[in-house]
């Protein structure tokens, strides 16, 4: 979440400042992104540990609201929305991405699909974490979700970019056995699920094609 301000320099004219706030419910993620923030160059950037859809924004202070694939977790979509919406300035923005359900001859859909098989998984995602990365995969829930959280003007676009898995094909492999809790599998297994993701390793790590919605809204 971010919220501009632009005080004046003496003999200069107006300078752009502003405050960005991160806010997530995992520690560790928290701390990763600390890691990679560098107080002297950033100094107006700072994290919050807190659930959003609870957490007390201050009221309507905030220019911009950002999220990339984090809002399908929450417990109340129209509860944490409303929240959020609450510190958020009449005029003031939001822009969130969504998964995008994967085509059937899509890139991902087949490797994730092929790593699932190995594994011994019915499909790449289980039980409730499938529910949840689905929550918010269709257009008419996203806009239902938003206009009953206080949001106008809202606007679902389709994409397809490719994301990165890991560093390289068996970085790739741990991030998504991590993604199943207690998983585990023989290193033979392993090395057969490297070998499915290495025709998608590049310069910029393992990237597969992927769809998702770009959603837009703006604070009446």
């Amino acid at each position: 979440m971010a919220r501009a301000s632009s005080p004046t320099t003496a003999g200069g004219p107006p300078r752009r400042a502003g405050q960005v706030t991160g806010v997530d419910i995992s520690a560790p993620l928290l701390d990763r992104a600390r890691s990679l923030t560098d107080g002297r160059e950033l100094p107006h950037v700072g994290y919050v540990l807190a659930d959003a859809q609870l957490h007390p924004f201050p009221a309507g202070v905030y220019d911009v609201v950002l999220s990339r694939g984090g809002v399908m977790f929450f417990a109340d979509h129209i509860a944490a929305f409303t929240n959020i919406a609450r510190g958020v300035r009449p005029g003031g923005r939001l822009a969130l991405l969504c998964p995008r359900p994967g085509a059937p001859d899509g890139e991902e859909r087949a490797a994730l699909g092929r790593l699932a098989a190995l594994a011994g998984q019915d499909r790449p995602v289980q039980g409730e974490l499938a529910a949840a990365m689905a929550s918010l995969s269709e257009p008419s829930r996203i806009r239902e979700v938003l206009a009953g959280a206080g949001f106008a003007d809202v606007d679902v676009s389709g994409v397809t970019r490719r994301s990165c898995w890991g560093r390289d094909a068996p970085d790739a492999v741990d991030f998504y056995l991590s993604r199943t809790p207690g998983l585990t599998v023989p290193d033979a297994t392993r090395q057969e699920m490297a070998a499915v993701l290495r025709p998608y390793e590049s310069g910029r790590g393992v990237l597969l094609g992927a769809g998702v919605w770009i959603v837009t809204a703006r604070r009446p």
